[in-house]
């Protein structure tokens, strides 16, 4: 019995080590327990391992704000022009592995229930204004088509978007 806890110990140690490191180090500031390195540390090296994580876990702990979601092509959105336009606060939100309609229930359980959420549905193969209503009547929202032209100086490429929300201020005003 002596031999068998030995070894028990021995093959946790590495496990221990492990669930200790991740606690301290705490990349993702997932547990908050020792702040040992600073969010700026993190965000430089973590964001990038894990990114979609870490956008939830930084809208988990600030709720609110309106979210900008698409896929990986969305990273080159400056939200600061779209809030500049707005007056509102954005946060841009992507992912390449995340289900849809699992993305915009986890998304409107941590915006302002009057926020606005814009849906980037631009493809050059598969209409997905369908899809878009479809998760609208899902969520009870109401939404606004938005087809930008490109603009060089602004950034903007030829998209399209739709814009879910159930502000009835900010629908008459869009």
């Amino acid at each position: 019995m002596k031999k068998f806890l030995i070894k028990a110990v021995i093959f946790s140690i590495p496990f221990v080590l492990w669930v200790t490191i991740v606690v301290v180090i705490d990349p993702f500031n997932y547990f908050n327990a020792a702040p040992l390195i600073t969010d700026n540390v993190k965000l430089i090296n973590a964001k990038p391992l894990n990114q979609l994580m870490f956008n939830m876990i930084e809208i988990t702990d600030n709720p609110g704000g309106n979210l900008i979601i698409g896929d990986s092509r969305s990273n080159h959105i400056k939200t600061d022009h779209i809030e500049k336009i707005t007056g509102e606060d954005y946060f841009l939100l992507n992912s390449n592995a995340l289900k849809l309609n699992e993305a915009f229930e986890l998304y409107w359980k941590h915006i302002r229930s009057d926020g606005v959420l814009a849906l980037h549905i631009s493809n050059r193969h598969i209409n997905l204004k369908p899809v878009a209503r479809g998760l609208a009547r899902i969520l009870k929202k109401e939404t606004i088509l938005i087809k930008n032209r490109k603009n060089s100086s602004w950034g903007i490429k030829k998209s399209t978007w739709v814009l879910f929300s159930s502000n009835p201020v900010f629908m008459k005003k869009a």
